[in-house]
């Protein structure tokens, strides 16, 4: 069966079934399962971490960052992102600092319940960004999801906006798709 082949069957894009092949090869590689630690125990590590992205706590950042971690970015082809995965804890804890450098005040992250699991929404200037989702493997962070798709952010941006307005922060499954 191709992609385009898999695409059909699952009801998603060409590229969005390239993505889960990858993502289930190198889950079967590994040997190990995906999520290692549970999302409730996830809050308060991702809480920490948060404040560190906001405050330009460089130390902080490089410390909750495994030194093998791995960022992987996604603009579904429509908005720029990371042309390949960055590799190394301390390269993407000098991408948030830069980040913070960058935008510094104009920036708001939430912490968030998105497709069952705690991620961090990041705006600026009151626009959603990035939705972004952690790996952690006991204490330290392993692997950074960035989502910039602005199709898909734009749901999650209206569910979050429900989800303010309800009191409450799952966002349910509003990046599946």
């Amino acid at each position: 069966m191709d992609y385009r082949e898999v695409a059909e069957v699952i009801q998603k894009g060409e590229a969005a079934s390239r993505q889960l092949v990858h993502r289930a090869k190198k889950q079967l590689q590994d040997g190990k399962p995906r999520y290692a630690v549970s999302a409730n125990a996830q809050r308060r590590p991702l809480g920490r971490f948060t404040q560190a992205m906001s405050s330009g706590d460089f130390a902080t950042l490089t410390s909750m960052l495994a030194e093998e971690a791995e960022l992987i970015g996604d603009g579904g082809g429509i908005v720029t992102s990371l042309p390949k995965r960055m590799q190394g804890g301390r390269r993407i804890a000098q991408l948030f600092y830069a980040n913070f450098l960058r935008y510094g005040d104009a920036t708001r992250t939430e912490l968030a319940v998105v497709n069952g699991r705690w991620a961090v929404l990041r705006f600026i200037n009151g626009a959603l960004e990035s939705a972004q989702s952690y790996e952690f493997d006991g204490g330290r962070i392993v692997r950074v999801h960035v989502q910039r798709n602005p199709d898909k952010l734009a749901r999650l941006a209206r569910l979050a906006r429900l989800a303010r307005r309800s009191r409450r922060v799952d966002c349910a499954t509003a990046l599946s798709d």
